[in-house]
């Protein structure tokens, strides 16, 4: 009798039980993850392009993008903290729908690497991202090499998913961070991260500190076709406006002009050379001045690389 006051219990406990198990397993069959590659744009925080996460989870029909590349433009002085490298950073969460309409508006392309993990990696992964969300976790303080939104992602990926990394074949950090605000035209800008960028910065990176920016680690990762499912093209790319001139043609014509008037002997001749004195000594004056106050803070910046180690760790 008692076994049959029992068997309705097992019965329930049973199917209890099985519905958790195909829940569980239907959970983790519903997660796709892809790295997201976006183009660069025209502002200087946009010159090297962009790199986010794309979960999407068709149990709960959410399709979110998150992205280590948020700040506030309400910072104070916020175009030299960012090439100072003291801007804070942080991470945060959009509907895919969204953020792909605004890099429409804007003529950014995006490219989607659409990732092969286990189950087990996938929920790892989503599970970080979620903790990263909390509080304090957002925030992290940006970096050109060490510490940025590609980074960050490149450091989840190798973190928890089951790959090895692919041997590297950049030369040094400076090349590449360097070249981009060249590429985008605004070379200026260019000069002084040059200029800003410390000793550490012509090192050859180490395999894993390779990607660390948008286009790197969207080619690093195409080098390994057994960990991609597929790879999309969003192409939204507009007309791009002529390019500034660079910076060291204007200093060439200044010299020349220079030379070429201090070479007449007409009274107009010697007040222009005079003229060009002034502003040629108040020039370098203030060059070296500025170049005084850059080696400063790359020595500050320095010091962040070496304390905070080769590559940032994904919290």
């Amino acid at each position: 009798m008692r076994k049959l006051c029992l068997l309705p219990l097992l019965l329930l406990f049973g199917l209890f039980t099985s519905n958790q198990i195909i829940a569980q397993d239907s959970a983790k069959a519903a997660l796709q993850i892809s790295i997201l590659t976006c183009a660069p744009g025209e502002d200087v925080y946009t010159a090297w392009g962009h790199t986010a996460i794309r979960i999407i989870d068709s149990a709960k029909q959410t399709d979110i993008v998150y992205n280590f590349g948020t700040f506030d433009f309400n910072t104070p002085n916020f175009l030299a903290e960012f090439v100072k490298g003291n801007l804070n950073y942080f991470l945060s969460t959009d509907n895919f729908q969204n953020f792909i309409l605004e890099y429409q508006y804007f003529g950014r392309s995006i490219k989607e690497q659409v990732l092969i993990l286990s189950d087990a990696e996938k929920i790892k992964w989503q599970n970080a991202l979620q903790k990263n969300l909390e509080g304090n976790n957002r925030y992290y303080l940006y970096n050109f090499i060490t510490d940025n939104c590609t980074t960050r992602v490149k450091d989840g990926y190798y973190q928890f998913a089951t790959t090895q990394v692919p041997p590297s074949k950049i030369k040094s950090f400076r090349t590449h961070v360097v070249e981009a605000p060249y590429q985008q035209g605004i070379p200026w800008i260019g000069l002084g991260i040059d200029v800003l960028l410390g000793a550490v910065s012509d090192q050859a990176p180490t395999a894993l500190q390779a990607g660390f920016l948008p286009d790197l680690l969207f080619d690093q990762l195409a080098t390994q076709p057994g960990h991609i499912a597929t790879t999309q093209n969003y192409d939204f790319t507009k007309t791009t406006a002529s390019k500034p001139t660079d910076p060291i043609f204007y200093i060439v014509g200044l010299i020349f002009v220079y030379l070429f008037v201090g070479k007449w002997n007409a009274r107009w001749a010697i007040i222009a050379a005079k003229f060009f004195d002034i502003i040629l000594l108040f020039i370098f004056g203030l060059g070296g001045l500025l170049l005084v106050h850059l080696m400063g803070l790359s020595l500050v910046l320095n010091y962040r690389l070496i304390k905070r180690g080769v590559d940032a760790k994904f919290n």
